[in-house]
């Protein structure tokens, strides 16, 4: 904190897990939320520093978004709170 490169790095960050979310939608194993049937499903939004995650409400789902969030956590050494 404090730094001027710091809201970059987290920016790229961000964008890592973004694109490790869009894998798992573009392979079909995350499901993302569809609100309307006409509108977009939506998988992920970023915030400034916060993160909103979607998903159906099912067991294998909620599994797999701890695991990419699990492996997200591993490879960039940043926290998640809940």
């Amino acid at each position: 904190q404090g730094d001027p490169l710091t809201p970059y790095l987290f920016v790229l960050c961000m964008e890592r897990l973004g694109h490790m979310i869009q894998a798992e939608v573009s392979a079909r194993i995350w499901e993302p939320y569809q609100i309307d049937s006409d509108g977009p499903p939506i998988s992920h939004l970023f915030f400034a520093s916060d993160v909103l995650i979607f998903a159906k409400a099912e067991p294998a789902q909620i599994r797999r978004v701890a695991i990419v969030l699990e492996k997200f956590c591993t490879t960039s050494g940043l926290k998640v709170n809940i």
